[in-house]
C-alpha cells in the first residue's frame, strides 16, 4: 500500500500536461511530416483539430480527416495520404488513451491524498518520510490540476 501511494504521488507529480485539444503537421527541411501537440518554431505548420473521423469497426473504409487536413495535390501517392492519415489517427488515440490514463492516476491520487492521514515518501536513502501537512495540501492542489487537464 505505500508502495502504491509513492507510485501514485510521483506519477502526479512528473505528469505532463501535453496532451492538447489541437495538433500542428508541418514537414522538415528533410521532406518529413511531423506531429505535435505544439507548433514548431520558424516553419510553416497546419493547425488540426481533433477529431478526425474514424470509421465504425468492421465497417471498412478509410479514416476521414477533419476539416482543415485537405491539402493541395503534391508527389505523394493517395496511399501515401492515407497512411500518413491512419499514422496520425494512431498517433490522436495514442495521445487520448494516454490523457485517460492520466485522468484516472490523477482521481487515485486525489483519493489516496484525501483519504490517507499520513503518506509516507520513499528516500534515496531507503528510509521515509510523511508529508506535512502543507506539502499534502500542495500535492492535492497538485491533483485537482491534473484532474482539471486531463479530465475535462
Amino acid at each position: 500500500m505505500k508502495k502504491a501511494c509513492l507510485i501514485i504521488i510521483s506519477v502526479l507529480m512528473t505528469a505532463n500536461a501535453a496532451q492538447a485539444a489541437s495538433y500542428y503537421k508541418w514537414v522538415d527541411e528533410n521532406g518529413l511530416t511531423h506531429f505535435s501537440a505544439t507548433p514548431p518554431v520558424g516553419i510553416p505548420s497546419i493547425q488540426i483539430e481533433k477529431g478526425m473521423a474514424r470509421p465504425a469497426s468492421g465497417s471498412g473504409g478509410s479514416p476521414l480527416p477533419a476539416p482543415g487536413l485537405a491539402e493541395p495535390d503534391s508527389d505523394e501517392t493517395s496511399t501515401e495520404k492515407q497512411a500518413e492519415q491512419e499514422g496520425f489517427q494512431d498517433q490522436l488515440a495514442e495521445a487520448d488513451e494516454t490523457r485517460q490514463k492520466n485522468c484516472e492516476t490523477a482521481k487515485q491520487n486525489k483519493i489516496q491524498l484525501t483519504l490517507k492521514n499520513r503518506i509516507r515518501l520513499l528516500q534515496e536513502d531507503g528510509s521515509y518520510r510523511v508529508l506535512s501537512d502543507a506539502e499534502k495540501q500542495q500535492e492535492l492542489r497538485q491533483a485537482d490540476e491534473a484532474i482539471d487537464t486531463y479530465c475535462n
